[in-house]
């Protein structure tokens, strides 16, 4: 016989189970992290997490067959709160967009508005535009 030999233990189908879910949950809160890690990338983020998302619920969904509905509660409610962060990332997004659209249009269109400005001033100094 060898030196060192290995036991396999049985173990019962539930405790298999916890433990799938339990590998479930890490390897998806890894993968949620990685790709949470960089703000100024949301673009790319969120078609990865959104990804992630569906993954843990469809591995919810199967799991919660197995009886494990009070677990699986627990990781919808963290799929819900990712959810909302989604919806600030998405909308700091657009906000970010917004305000970059507003700065692209004054670099634009600056020495029109410093003409139009000194315009109205010039007329309203000669007196041909009454105040």
């Amino acid at each position: 016989m060898s030196e060192r030999s290995d036991v396999m233990m049985p173990v019962p189908d539930s405790q298999l189970a916890l433990l799938a879910l339990t590998e479930a949950i890490r390897s998806n809160t890894a993968a949620t992290e990685r790709s949470t890690r960089h703000n100024e990338k949301t673009d790319g983020k969120l078609d990865v997490i959104t990804k992630t998302l569906g993954e843990m619920n469809t591995r919810l969904t199967l799991l919660e067959r197995d009886g494990l509905r009070d677990d699986v509660t627990q990781n919808r409610k963290a799929i819900e709160q990712h959810d909302h962060r989604i919806s600030a990332l998405e909308a700091e997004r657009e906000q970010r967009r917004g305000a970059l659209g507003l700065a692209e249009w004054f670099f634009k269109n600056w020495p029109a508005l410093i003409g139009f400005l000194a315009l109205l001033i010039l007329l309203v100094v000669t007196g041909r535009v009454p105040v």
